[in-house]
């Protein structure tokens, strides 16, 4: 007697490179999928402006895994539900409100001689549904993101720290556009 096994289907891996908006804020991002199953990673850069200091460079990161819903109905059509983490890092020059200039010696102006900057970041997550449009290898896709982070913005640096508003909507679009290959 001879066993033998076959699969019923073959699921097709796909890589792919893209960009998206999430909000305002412009990301490069790049996935993989297997069958009805993605993950996608990706990096931004927006600013903001924070009270006492001039408009901050923000680097956002995201890491999402998506389940694609079958529709036997509309084969070009991938809608999808997707969650995972979003954050975000900044690093100012100096911490609180610009001082005035010291005299030209004494204990302050070495304070300020030595200079300093200050970092920090919120992680926090990203729960979205969307769906694909599929153009060949082109993808074309959009949807809704429920964003939960802190809505402050801690930087510490040489022994200091402050506390910034962070503003971040909690609830948003994507849209972007994804190159399979």
């Amino acid at each position: 007697m001879v066993l033998a096994w076959a699969p019923t289907s073959v699921a097709l891996m796909e890589f792919g490179v893209g960009g998206k908006l999430l909000g305002s804020t412009p990301f490069l991002i790049g996935g993989i999928s297997v069958g009805p199953l993605g993950f996608e990673a990706g990096v931004g850069v927006s600013s903001q402006e924070f009270p006492g200091h001039d408009r901050t460079p923000l680097v956002w990161y995201s890491a999402l895994a998506k389940y694609y819903v079958p529709l036997a109905i509309l084969d070009w059509l991938d809608p999808y539900v997707a969650g995972g983490v979003v954050g975000m890092w900044t690093s100012v020059d100096e911490l609180g409100p610009p001082s005035p200039p010291p005299p030209p010696d004494g204990p302050a102006a070495d304070a300020q001689a030595q200079g300093g900057s200050a970092s920090g970041g919120v992680v926090g997550l990203d729960l979205a549904g969307g769906a694909e449009f599929g153009l060949g290898p082109v993808r074309l896709f959009g949807g809704l993101d429920w964003i939960i982070v802190a809505d402050e913005l801690t930087l510490s640096g040489h022994g200091t720290e402050e506390t910034l508003p962070l503003d971040v909507p909690s609830l948003t679009v994507h849209l972007g556009i994804r190159y399979d290959f």
